[in-house]
C-alpha cells in the first residue's frame, strides 16, 4: 500500500492527539482496577444490594416464564404495567422486540399490551 505525503501528515497529526489520550485511558483503567470505591454511597449500595435480581434476557424465547417485579424502568412504563399486571405474578413471553433504549416484552396473557423488559425477572 502506498501512502502519500498528505496521508502520512494526517496520520501523524491524528496520532499526536490520540497518543496522550491512550496514556490517560491506561492510567484511569489502572486506577479503576486498583483503587476501591470511596465516598460513593449510590455505587456501594448497588454493588452490595441483596434484593437485586437480574432482569430477563432481552432475547428470551416464546414460552419463557417471567415474574413481574413492578421495579425499574421509566415511570410511564411502570405506571402502564401496573394497570395491567400484578406484582409477583408469573407471565409467559410471546416475544420481545429489542430496541436501542429498552426492550419491549409481549406477553401471552395480555396480548394487546407492551411492557419494558426491566420489570421482569426469570420465574423459578
Amino acid at each position: 500500500m502506498i501512502i502519500t505525503p498528505g496521508q502520512q501528515y494526517l496520520h501523524e497529526l491524528i496520532e499526536s492527539y490520540v497518543a496522550p489520550l491512550r496514556s490517560e485511558i491506561k492510567e484511569l483503567r489502572l486506577k479503576l482496577d486498583t483503587e476501591p470505591v470511596k465516598n460513593n454511597a449510590a455505587l456501594r449500595s448497588v454493588s452490595t444490594s441483596t434484593d437485586y435480581q437480574e432482569p430477563i434476557d432481552i432475547y428470551s424465547e416464546e414460552g419463557t416464564k417471567v415474574k413481574y417485579t413492578g421495579k425499574g424502568g421509566y415511570d410511564h412504563h411502570k405506571e402502564h404495567a401496573n394497570k395491567h399486571l400484578k406484582v409477583g405474578k408469573i407471565y409467559t413471553i410471546d416475544h420481545t422486540d429489542v430496541g436501542g433504549w429498552h426492550t419491549d416484552v409481549y406477553l401471552k396473557e395480555v396480548p394487546s399490551e407492551v411492557f419494558n423488559s426491566v420489570h421482569f425477572i426469570n420465574a423459578e
